[in-house]
């Protein structure tokens, strides 16, 4: 499936609209941050080892979600631009798909047609 199929209309604004509406705006966000910086309440004592990474914690994951649609939108647009790019990557994945699948004759086929 081709990443131009999705649909975006992600803008800085909206990254800045949304991360403002997150971090001022949303007290369990503010809580929870704050509580992760003391190591207070149920990061009390941290522990990486113990599960308690900074990349596991809830308000990590939702800043994490608004940077990732935005570098998803970015792609797009970058590959709407770049059709030979897309083409190449499209390429690429099938490759790899009948690599995967155990489907020599495709990938042959694949390789004989110059992708």
């Amino acid at each position: 499936m081709s990443v131009l199929s999705c649909r975006s209309t992600w803008t800085k604004g909206d990254i800045r609209k949304d991360l403002e509406k997150l971090i001022l705006k949303d007290p369990e966000f503010r809580k929870d941050l704050d509580a992760y910086k003391k190591g207070a309440g149920p990061f009390q004592p941290f522990s990486a080892e113990a599960g308690e990474g900074l990349y596991s914690q809830q308000f990590y994951i939702s800043v994490n979600e608004i940077f990732q649609r935005a570098k998803d939108a970015a792609m797009i647009e970058v590959l709407r631009n770049n059709p030979d790019l897309q083409r190449r990557i499209d390429d690429r994945n099938a490759k790899k798909a009948a690599g995967k699948s155990g489907n020599m004759e495709r990938l042959q086929e694949l390789k004989r047609h110059g992708y």
